[in-house]
C-alpha cells in the first residue's frame, strides 16, 4: 500500500502551498507545519514514473494523491500533468511549478541531519493502539503528552489541559 501523504497536508487557506505535496525527481514531501513526511521517490514510485518527473520542484494536489492511492489506480506523467486511471476513469492533475502560484518551504532545513544525532532510546509504538489509548483518555483532546521512561518500559500518557487531567494511562512499547 502506498503511503497516504494526503493525510498530513494542511487544509486551511493560510498556507496554500502546504495544501499540496512537493514532488521532485528525488523526493515527495508533505507537511501541515506540524508533521513533515519526506519519501524518496524511488521508494514509492516505479522507475518510469520517477524518470518522467520534470526537472525542478512541483506541487501535487491532495485530490491527485488520493486518486493515486485508490485500489487498481495506474498513473503516469504526460505534458506536465499526472494522469490517473482508476478502472477506466481518467483524471488529469496538472503539476504546479513551485514558485509560480505558491512557494513550498525549504523543508530540507527542518529535518535534522541524522548523522549528527545521538539516539538515546528507541522504541516501537503501534499507532492504532496509541490512538485507541488517546481516545480512552480524552476523545476531544488533540494533544497527548508522552513521558518515556526508557527502554521497553511503559510510556506514560496524559492529556494536558483536559477535564480529564487526573487520568493516568500507560502504553507499552510494541515488541
Amino acid at each position: 500500500m502506498r503511503p497516504k501523504l494526503f493525510k498530513v497536508l494542511a487544509t486551511d487557506d493560510l498556507r496554500p502551498a502546504l495544501n499540496h505535496a512537493l514532488l521532485t525527481k528525488e523526493w515527495i514531501v508533505a507537511t501541515d507545519a506540524h508533521v513533515l513526511v519526506a519519501h524518496k521517490t524511488t521508494d514509492i514510485f516505479d522507475s518510469y514514473f520517477v524518470e518522467s518527473i520534470p526537472e525542478g520542484r512541483h506541487l501535487v494536489t491532495p485530490e491527485c494523491l488520493k486518486a493515486m492511492n485508490k485500489a487498481k489506480a495506474t498513473y503516469y506523467i504526460k505534458d506536465n500533468s499526472i494522469v490517473v486511471d482508476v478502472k477506466g476513469a481518467i483524471s488529469i492533475y496538472p503539476l504546479i511549478k513551485d514558485g509560480e502560484e505558491y512557494t513550498y518551504p525549504q523543508w530540507e532545513k527542518v529535518l535534522p541531519d541524522e548523522s549528527h544525532l545521538k539516539v538515546i532510546e528507541a522504541i516501537s509504538i503501534n499507532p492504532k493502539l496509541l490512538y485507541n489509548a488517546i481516545q480512552a483518555i480524552d476523545p476531544d483532546s488533540h494533544i497527548v503528552r508522552m513521558y518515556f521512561t526508557g527502554g521497553d518500559k511503559a510510556i506514560i500518557l496524559k492529556a494536558p489541559s483536559s477535564v480529564y487531567k487526573n487520568c493516568r494511562a500507560i502504553k507499552m512499547p510494541a515488541t
